[in-house]
């Protein structure tokens, strides 16, 4: 019984896959011989590929037309208002990326550094590739390039200089990719996070919960990994029809899957639970919120709730909340979310009317950095910036936590301690 039920498991995923792998292509027009030719090659990999699991993990989004920049408040830097906007099908990973799932990538860096120190090669035509056989031995010489210098050591242990870790994408750019985890205490500087900067990242109990101190090149570096590990699979298994791209979505496309994915309400009396924190022994009583977010004022300025009163009072694990309509966790709440998109001006009147709206926002916010800016001038600054999406655990108005809202604007150097990811997937077809 146990083996058919695996079995009937199994094959019951491998026809949801199959599902969302027609869809998508039907979406973008391809023929049927083109669809049935995919089928057969997901049903060929499928048995044997080793991240179904990850692929399981994704939610399918059809895509289509819907009205963005749908917001109930303003800041001195959100400009425009709703647009009609359009995005093709594409997967979505239904958790923020977790430190466990970067762990991963850190010891995949440190590993391939060690290889490379100790030139642990095989030929592969007319390069060299990293012999992943090979065991390493740390105690190698070779390897002290690697590891913090004598000077250096806390109470002489010899452990790895984290600066040292640095991933070269697939387009040649380096990236030093290990988290930031003094962002606790440098976000909250009256705070004691010293415990969250020690333990947040590299602690087991921690496992789970979103990565955070991650800057968008590290992000996308991740992306670029996982890239490389799904398509090297594929290879393997001989499929030359199609490859994954494992990416940070677009902002719309987080957007898009926000409304899809939610009713923005912010209570759920089903969620009232108590949660035990993993460092401290006291435990903190979901209210009955949906989300994992700041502090909430109602209009006579009354604290209606406090950090702790949603069950956490910093991060919550990925899964902790209950998922939305299409089975995403944590899209709005608990970290804010890079994305692929870059920020932009998109006039929306005539001359006359922006000039008029321009005006009315500059009286608005008189410190908004677009006070003496043209068109052209608030475009080239908006154009430095990523786009966050989604709210965070810090998150204190309300209107950021909405789908059409953009938490921040950050330059792709800045890391926080509620910001992190998550990844996007497309298949895309290869040429003949």
């Amino acid at each position: 019984m146990p083996v058919q039920s695996a079995l009937m498991t199994f094959l019951l995923y491998g026809i949801r896959l199959l599902l969302f792998v027609t869809s998508f292509f039907s979406l973008y027009s391809a023929t049927a011989q083109n669809a049935d030719s995919v089928i057969a090659v997901v049903t060929r990999f499928l048995p044997e590929f080793t991240y179904r699991q990850e692929l399981k993990n994704c939610v399918f989004l059809p895509g289509g037309s819907f009205v963005a920049g749908r917001r109930s408040g303003a800041d001195s830097i959100s400009l425009g208002a709703p647009v009609n906007k359009f995005v093709q099908p594409f997967f979505i990973a239904k958790f923020e990326v977790r430190n466990k799932d970067y762990r991963k990538f850190v010891q995949y860096v440190k590993d391939s550094i060690a290889h490379t120190l100790l030139g642990h090669f095989i030929s592969n035509g007319n390069a060299l590739q990293i012999n992943w056989d090979k065991e390493i031995d740390w105690k190698d010489e070779r390897l002290e390039p690697l590891f913090l210098s004598p000077d250096d050591r806390l109470f002489g242990r010899k452990e790895p200089d984290v600066n040292k870790l640095i991933y070269r994408t697939s387009s040649g750019q380096n990236i030093a990719i290990y988290p930031d985890t003094l962002v606790w205490i440098r976000d909250f500087a009256y705070s004691y996070n010293e415990p969250m900067t020690k333990r947040y990242f590299s602690h087991p109990a921690y496992g789970n919960y979103p990565v955070v101190g991650i800057n968008q090149l590290q992000a996308m570096a991740y992306c670029d990994w996982k890239t490389l590990q799904w398509n090297i699979e594929l290879v393997s298994m001989n499929e030359k029809k199609f490859r994954f791209e494992v990416r940070l979505p677009s902002s719309d496309e987080w957007e898009y899957a926000a409304q899809a994915d939610y009713p923005f309400l912010l209570t759920d009396s089903t969620q009232r639970k108590a949660y035990r924190t993993v460092m401290y022994s006291q435990r903190f009583e979901n209210n009955g919120y949906r989300y994992n977010f700041g502090k909430y004022f109602d209009q006579s300025g009354l604290l209606i709730k406090s950090y702790g009163n949603d069950g956490f009072f910093y991060t919550a694990p990925g899964n902790t909340y209950k998922p939305g309509r299409n089975g995403l966790y944590n899209l709005i709440g608990n970290v804010a979310e890079w994305t692929a998109s870059y920020g932009s001006y998109q006039p929306l009147y005539n001359s006359a009317g922006e000039n008029e709206e321009l005006a009315t926002f500059r009286k608005k916010f008189p410190n908004s950095p677009f006070k003496t800016m043209d068109e052209k001038g608030i475009d080239a600054y908006l154009k430095k910036y990523v786009i966050v999406k989604g709210g965070s655990w810090s998150t204190d108005e309300l209107f950021y936590l909405e789908p059409g809202a953009n938490q921040y604007f950050f330059p792709d150097s800045t890391s926080h301690s509620f910001l992190g990811f998550r990844i996007a997937v497309s298949i895309v077809r290869n040429s003949e």
